[in-house]
């Protein structure tokens, strides 16, 4: 492996013992070799670290550190990389074997600084299923284009579609905010879409996002305030770079689609709960006349686009109703097997 490899292929993982095999041996079989591997062991508790040694591939190196949260285990991949191009792997998904041989291809050929490309979700026991970002195909696409998608929400944050030129984290000090534990992709990916010069598409799936019950992106007592800590991080972001009054529209939405959202489906027990509404009221009064959140609300489901109603109408009214619904959901998950309601049944 030369000093200075084309990629570095960064993957941090956590107790994911039973994908990263195979996250690894999508890695090794690449068809491009001039490549690193830098895989961070964020501290796990199973044999995660043991099967990473098992791989004796020569251009792998295993980095170990106390449990800190993804953020920070993908910072310290970054900082070891030497690569001319980054991608950045969660370790319970895997890529076909062309990926890094045809995305640098046509990032060369190209002079991009980022090149992206689409996905697939891999669910259990079901083939793959396509996934197309926005623009659905493009050989070069507009800086602002994408940013503009990127804060409306129209392409998902999947920086493992992309790959970057590691220049931009260096010329532009970028690393992953630690402090953020939910949607800290959207952050950095808008930041590295705003300064790249020159962004490509190829018109294939490559990454294969595996659906799995224990993964943080499908935990259903995810935080919601990380969100709501994420959006306004990029507002921060967007007006110090002069960006706001471009993008309006697109933030007003994202606010709903983030903040407010996010408030319907947490808990209101939350002391922070009523302090981000008055936010919110005050920010996105008519957030309901913004077109692309007229759009989103025909496909929430029906009980979230209900309380999402009441909130609007009364902030108290929405806590009760929220209150009320997660009894219910208590209730049924604690109900004795066989019983029916008004009786409880007593084991012997």
């Amino acid at each position: 492996m030369s000093n200075h490899p084309l990629v570095s292929v960064v993957i941090p993982a956590y107790n994911t013992a039973e994908y990263i095999e195979r996250c690894l041996q999508s890695i090794t079989v690449q068809t491009l070799h001039d490549i690193e591997i830098i895989v961070v062991d964020d501290g796990s508790t199973d044999d995660t670290a043991s099967r990473i040694e098992a791989h004796a591939d020569p251009r792998l190196t295993l980095l170990s550190k106390s449990n800190g949260g993804p953020s920070s285990a993908k910072n310290l991949g970054l900082d070891r990389a030497r690569g001319e191009f980054v991608l950045l792997l969660d370790s319970d998904d895997w890529v076909e074997p062309p990926y890094l041989h045809d995305m640098t291809s046509a990032a060369l050929a190209g002079d991009l600084d980022i090149i992206a490309s689409d996905a697939f979700y891999d669910y259990p026991g079901k083939p793959p299923l396509p996934w197309s970002s926005s623009p659905p195909s493009a050989q070069w696409i507009s800086r602002e284009s994408v940013v503009r998608d990127v804060l409306a929400m129209r392409n998902a944050s999947w920086m493992a579609t992309r790959l970057y030129r590691r220049k931009l984290f260096e010329e532009h000090r970028l690393r992953y905010d630690e402090e953020i534990r939910f949607s800290e992709d959207r952050i950095l990916d808008l930041k590295l879409f705003h300064y790249a010069r020159r962004v490509g598409k190829l018109d294939r799936g490559y990454l294969h996002y595996v659906q799995r019950p224990g993964s943080l992106t499908n935990r259903r007592d995810m935080d919601f305030f990380g969100d709501v800590a994420a959006h306004y991080r990029i507002v921060d972001f967007v007006t110090r770079e002069g960006l706001a009054d471009g993008f309006r529209d697109e933030l007003e939405y994202l606010e709903y689609r983030t903040v407010f959202l996010s408030l319907v489906r947490a808990s209101p027990n939350d002391p922070r709960h009523a302090t981000e509404y008055e936010k919110i009221v005050k920010h996105i009064p008519h957030y309901w006349r913004n077109a692309l959140a007229r759009e989103h609300m025909e496909s929430l489901a029906p009980r979230t686009r209900w309380l999402q109603s009441i909130y609007r109408l009364d902030y108290r009214l929405g806590c009760a109703m929220r209150r009320l619904l997660e009894s219910l959901r208590f209730w049924r998950r604690t109900r004795p097997a066989g019983g029916t309601p008004g009786h409880l049944s007593v084991a012997p």
